[in-house]
């Protein structure tokens, strides 16, 4: 397979920065909180079942 070279920076030194950096970074964190409230929802749900299947153990 060839190289793409538009696949990867490889910067100078540490100081160079990407064009797309800003971009990347801005998506980054928007991903990460959309990450974090559907962990939150999905923990809140898991939490709600368990709690339901507790009930209904102590009723039976």
């Amino acid at each position: 397979m060839a190289e793409d070279p538009t696949c990867f920076f490889e910067p100078e030194d540490e100081t160079t920065v990407s064009e797309h950096e800003e971009q990347t970074n801005k998506m980054f964190k928007r991903f990460a909180f959309m990450q974090r409230a559907a962990d939150k929802v999905i923990s809140t749900e898991r939490e709600r079942a368990r709690l339901e299947m507790a009930d209904e153990v102590e009723g039976d």
